[in-house]
């Protein structure tokens, strides 16, 4: 995965964007899940284990998942 470089003025555009009226972490991990689900272009390839997969979409349950994001992958075929 390629590192981005630290961008204080992107961080601080992403937290007014995301985090508008979000007091506590509950309220900030369900703007971080709905800011995911509305920026992200699923499906996507990403090479994991050294094999590609693919990413088709976001695990409904992630939005209580607290800061984490989980994730639904196509590893193989059909799995």
């Amino acid at each position: 995965m390629a590192n981005t470089e630290y961008d204080p003025a992107r961080e601080k555009r992403i937290s007014r964007e995301v985090f508008v009226d979000a007091y506590t972490e509950e309220e900030q991990a369900l703007c971080w899940y709905y800011y995911l689900e509305n920026k992200i272009n699923f499906p996507f390839q990403v090479l994991w284990e050294n094999e590609t997969v693919e990413v088709i979409g976001m695990e409904p349950d992630s939005e209580d998942a607290g800061s984490q994001v989980q994730l639904q992958v196509l590893y193989r075929e059909g799995e």
